[in-house]
């Protein structure tokens, strides 16, 4: 009966983390048990597939009991539907959480439902975004609401999704998400998914409707931090952006210094590139070890596939803040740049959104926060009528920008989580989506949504430089006393 609120334990297997959740179809996360395997890899400096389905195989049983009386449940019975990652990830890794659910699915008789897991990063922020604040703004309603505080970090027991706040200008014309829940947001929005294996960005229309606006043609955000914080040195227990994020803060930016350099300025498209900034980051590492005297042949990463990392070489703390404060910096510029060419495409294509979330792993990096916040208040400002259209014509009268508000999950909720599997199971099933169970099977390189432009080329994504300099401009002019 899908006018009353319904259960779904959600399983996620797709990468280390082990995850089983429940979740109720009014926004309410009632379990989030999590196993997570950082310590299994850290000593071989990345995934291990076969250790982290071996690690999977011992948990999966754990969890989804763990999940289920923490949600006060008596057994698998008491759910209404079971949610399932079917992909992208590690084969191998999928297929543990993937049986467990199609054994579970046909042994309780409930529904199966399959789901996409950059598609579930996605939904996240439609259960559980938070408006992201300027720090004086936090600092002001922690005072003034001091009941709140805490409320986006779930801890065990209830929690009810949709915590971020806003004004009532910025709120959008909610849409439902079955009879018992508003979507804290609704479609379309723009999203940028950024973790270790993938960065996108995503034009998310619909459920199953997406555009892919960019891409990372080699290497992702996430995977970028991790080597970073491994060249330093850094014992980063699986969290690599964390451990740069870390350092960074006591660290001084020497972008001359160490030769590293914003990708890709001059492509006019929206994608990314990582590749050239990690090998960039291993040079500046040498020759800091050279200076310092130490060994500059390692990459502190071991010699082959599934031997354990020799013992890692460690630059003076300073020089690994510096680094570290550097390489951080400069990743962001990236994204601060393919975030404002994808905000250029979307008002020169006319498509009406205000929307933007983060999502994935390196979602919880709170500098890429201040940054895209601070870019977003840029792009909100009041802008002359005309500076988007071809014909740039800067003395037209000033008209007001609709104002853009940015939404991340909850920190605990940006790295893969059962919750994720469970709530994007909801969406579909109140759509009326559900699978059958037999033949199905894991997809490990499954696509979300289709790219914009076949070719780097395509004159859709080329943005007139003039007009960009032309809004600079007049944001600037805006902004003099």
């Amino acid at each position: 009966d899908m006018t009353k609120p319904f259960c779904v334990l959600g399983i996620e297997t797709s990468c280390d983390d082990n995850s089983a959740s429940v979740v109720r179809s009014d926004g309410t996360i009632l379990s989030n048990v999590v196993y997570s395997q950082h310590e299994v890899h850290e000593q071989y400096g990345g995934i291990v597939p076969g250790l982290a389905m071996e690690n999977h195989q011992a948990n999966i049983d754990l969890a989804v009991a763990g999940a289920i009386e923490e949600a006060g449940l008596s057994s698998v019975a008491d759910v209404d539907a079971i949610a399932v990652t079917k992909g992208p990830g590690l084969e191998i890794c999928l297929r543990v959480g993937f049986r467990k659910a199609q054994m579970l699915a046909q042994e309780y008789c409930k529904p199966f439902v399959t789901t996409h897991h950059l598609e579930s990063h996605c939904l996240i922020a439609r259960l559980a975004g938070e408006v992201a604040e300027s720090e004086a703004e936090e600092r002001t309603e922690s005072k003034e609401d001091c009941a709140g505080a805490g409320d986006s970090d779930f801890d065990g027991g209830e929690q009810t999704g949709g915590i971020g706040r806003g004004n009532d200008e910025h709120k959008q014309e909610k849409d439902r998400v079955g009879a018992h829940f508003e979507a804290k947001i609704s479609y379309p929005f723009l999203a940028l998914l950024a973790s270790g294996g993938h960065t996108s960005l995503l034009l998310c229309k619909a459920m199953g409707n997406y555009d892919v606006i960019g891409a990372t043609l080699d290497d992702a955000l996430g995977e970028a931090f991790d080597k970073g914080a491994r060249l330093v040195g850094v014992r980063t227990g699986g969290a690599g952006g964390a451990a740069v994020e870390a350092l960074a803060k006591n660290g001084e930016i020497r972008t001359e210094q160490y030769g590293l350099k914003v990708p890709m300025q001059n492509k006019p498209n929206c994608d990314f590139s990582y590749a050239g900034l990690k090998n960039a980051m291993r040079l500046a590492v040498e020759k800091a070890r050279a200076e310092n005297g130490l060994d500059v042949s390692s990459t502190n990463a071991p010699a082959r596939a599934g031997e354990k990392a020799p013992s890692p070489v460690v630059l003076p703390e300073q020089v690994q803040a510096d680094l570290c404060a550097t390489f951080q910096d400069v990743a962001i510029s990236h994204v601060e740049d393919r975030v404002g060419r994808a905000i250029d495409y979307l008002e020169e294509q006319g498509i009406s959104t205000s929307s933007f979330v983060v999502v994935g792993g390196v979602a919880a990096n709170q500098e890429l926060k201040r940054r895209l916040l601070a870019l977003l208040s840029r792009r909100s400002k009041t802008i002359p009528e005309g500076t988007f259209q071809h014909d740039i014509t800067l003395e037209r009268e000033s008209v007001p920008a609709k104002p853009w508000q940015l939404f991340f999950p909850p920190v605990k909720l940006c790295t893969d989580n059962g919750v994720m599997a469970a709530w994007a199971g909801i969406e579909k099933m109140a759509l009326g989506m559900s699978d059958v169970i037999e033949g199905q099977e894991v997809v490990a390189r499954w696509a979300l949504g289709q790219p914009l432009i076949e070719q780097p080329g395509n004159e859709a994504l080329k943005f007139r430089r003039r007009r960009r300099i032309a809004r600079k401009a007049s944001i600037e002019a805006q902004s003099a006393p």
